[in-house]
């Protein structure tokens, strides 16, 4: 009988869960049975998909009134924190006692890896982010010295692993450059192997049911919102989206999805367009939309580059990785950054304009695509995982 690989899933958002999802089925096609564990957004999800997922209790950065990344309330929690990552540790050693792993196949777990390195499990871990930033490093040298050792510190933890894949486009287009590069520790386990997305996408007589089903108008450009991450970061976000919508009823067809993955999927008629709580066409919505606007997580990014769209992206103020993730696409040309501290309905409102009008943005996006379709990140890690059974 063959063991078992358990993938423990790094539970914020949606992005981690979706991609392993994939692997997943990837890895029972070739008759390899998959365990999962993940908490909050990611274990609704799974669960969801039909995965047997455990629990594990959530560990995350806190989250200020507004939706944005609040460090004074994650310092004054770090007591709390570090607790919680203790636990996870704890239950991720007995899960792997009780489930006897031929692997350890983590996605951003670093209690993973650690209880992983206990049990003498051999372990490979898919992350996008080896340094845990500080985005006012620029203000002073002394914050970038201090994140600089942390980041080394993390570094070693994490070479734990036997390897450390990183779905994402190799040097110089990696999308999450400004997390991956430097770290001395780690970088002799690090593998690009490229997105872990299918490739291809929905069937022509596909997209155009969706849009017939959603009544989109011809004659105006589709913009598809794609909105996920933790619940806190959305709703300030979500109203301006609406009133974007309603703004432009005359010109385009809006269409915004929350990532709610246990929310209603028959959408909100709304000014402008539709509101999904959980959108069952997103790979159609890719496909047809003349522009994504995004927050900036790197599965969004990817998922854009993928179907050769522009993009605008929203990050979450102060969320590091979403920030610098968005201003590496827009020095790529591929899409525009909306600064998170200035962002409104009018900087919104201008973005979208100035993006889906901008020919240059939007050739090179096409050309991101090309990058992506070289690609083949769901068959390598599969590979590479079915060497441990």
């Amino acid at each position: 009988m063959v063991q078992p690989i358990y993938i423990p899933v790094f539970g914020s958002g949606l992005g981690h869960a979706t991609r392993m999802h994939l692997v997943s089925e990837r890895l029972n096609s070739l008759n390899i049975p998959t365990v999962f564990s993940s908490s909050c957004e990611g274990l609704d999800f799974l669960r969801s998909k039909g995965h047997n997922c455990s629990e594990v209790p959530n560990l995350d950065v806190k989250w200020g009134e507004r939706g944005d990344f609040s460090t004074t309330k994650t310092l004054k929690a770090f007591p709390e924190l570090f607790e919680t990552f203790i636990s996870q540790v704890r239950i991720e050693a007995k899960n792997m006692d009780r489930i006897g792993p031929s692997l350890v196949l983590a996605d951003s777990k670093l209690s993973a890896v650690i209880a992983s390195s206990v049990k003498d499990v051999p372990c490979v871990t898919i992350l996008n982010q080896l340094r845990l930033s500080i985005i006012y490093r620029h203000l002073s040298r002394l914050f970038a010295f201090f994140e600089d050792i942390w980041a080394e510190f993390f570094g070693y933890v994490w070479a734990q692993s036997k390897l450390l894949l990183i779905p994402d486009f190799r040097p110089p287009h990696t999308i999450s450059e400004f997390h991956i590069k430097g770290v001395r520790s780690a970088s002799k386990k690090v593998k690009y192997v490229g997105p872990l997305m299918l490739k291809g996408g929905p069937e022509p007589d596909r997209v155009r049911w969706v849009r017939k089903h959603l009544k989109l108008e011809d004659g105006k450009r589709t913009i598809f919102a794609q909105i996920s991450g933790p619940r806190a970061t959305r709703v300030t976000l979500l109203k301006q989206l609406r009133e974007v919508s309603s703004r432009n009823a005359n010109r385009f067809n809006f269409i915004i999805s929350e990532g709610e993955s246990n929310g209603r999927q028959i959408p909100k008629k709304i000014k402008g367009g539709w509101h999904f709580e959980w959108c069952p066409f997103r790979e159609e919505l890719f496909s047809l939309s003349d522009l994504a606007v995004i927050r900036g997580g790197h599965s969004s990014i990817l998922q854009s580059t993928k179907y050769g769209k522009a993009m605008l992206m929203l990050p979450i103020p102060k969320h590091s990785e979403q920030i610098m993730n968005s201003r590496k696409v827009e020095s790529l040309g591929a899409g525009l950054l909306v600064d998170p501290s200035k962002s409104s309905v009018k900087t919104i409102d201008e973005g979208i304009h100035r993006v889906i009008s901008d020919n240059s943005i939007n050739s090179t996006a096409v050309r991101l695509k090309g990058l992506f379709e070289s690609y083949n990140g769901l068959d390598d890690i599969s590979k590479i995982a079915a060497d441990y059974t």
